[in-house]
């Protein structure tokens, strides 16, 4: 749970760097953008995306937060999952996984268990995050100057006439801008001997270092647990 004091958008940040032999790539810089998960590797044919399971729930590929990547509309189906709800995350990635899960699993699966109510007092907690993003200026490309560009045009044989008179713009600057990133967590927990209760609800805005580029996530979640008599619960 060491992760619970870091803001993240999506629980794939949570196991970037914690899982021998786990590779996480995301396709974009975009907030929110699908990434790619290997466990076992690269297969020669179909998805190598392994089975997220939540709460023993296959993720429904369809019912995802979408990301413009350019040249294609691209869905994570993580993205819309509050990480602070999480209470564990376990990766399968050898033939217990096959076992359970059969065919499916054949790219591993990562299970996601969620937070649940616990017997005791109720309990309120906050947690508030404000951050910025930004690209260096060390980090940006290097760029010609106004008479750099001209003797590069001029070695290339091409008539100026169209430049002359415009002034000249670093498209870095045109592009990037300083990005910002709030985020508010409740979670309420509590119950008795037969009934049990979490809640937790979410606001997350995201804005990215290149303009026009952010994710806003809002997410609310109720869990309820009642033991109905000695052999139900529900």
């Amino acid at each position: 749970r060491d992760f619970i004091t870091k803001p993240f958008t999506s629980p794939d940040q949570i196991l970037q760097g914690r899982v021998p032999g786990l590779n996480i790539a995301n396709r974009s810089g975009d907030p929110g953008a699908p990434i790619d998960v290997r466990i076992r590797g690269i297969g020669t044919t179909g998805n190598n995306q392994p089975l997220w399971v939540i709460d023993g729930v296959p993720i429904v590929q369809t019912s995802n937060v979408t990301v413009n990547t350019g040249s294609s509309t691209e869905t994570n189906p993580l993205a819309s999952i509050n990480p602070n709800d999480i209470e564990s995350i376990d990766v399968l990635k050898d033939a217990s996984a096959s076992a359970i899960y059969g065919a499916r699993a054949a790219n591993g699966v990562i299970i996601v268990t969620t937070r649940r109510g616990k017997e005791g007092r109720t309990s309120m907690t906050y947690d508030g995050y404000v951050g910025s993003q930004y690209v260096p200026k060390g980090r940006r490309f290097d760029m010609l100057n106004v008479a750099q560009y001209i003797d590069l045009q001029n070695e290339l044989g091409r008539n100026l006439s169209s430049f002359a008179g415009r002034p000249f713009v670093d498209w870095q600057d045109a592009i990037f801008q300083r990005g910002g990133y709030k985020q508010a967590d409740l979670q309420i927990r509590g119950g008795t001997d037969r009934t049990k209760f979490f809640s937790s609800f979410q606001h997350l805005d995201q804005t990215g270092t290149i303009i026009g580029n952010n994710l806003i996530r809002s997410t609310g979640r109720l869990n309820l647990d009642q033991k109905a008599n000695d052999w139900l619960d529900l």
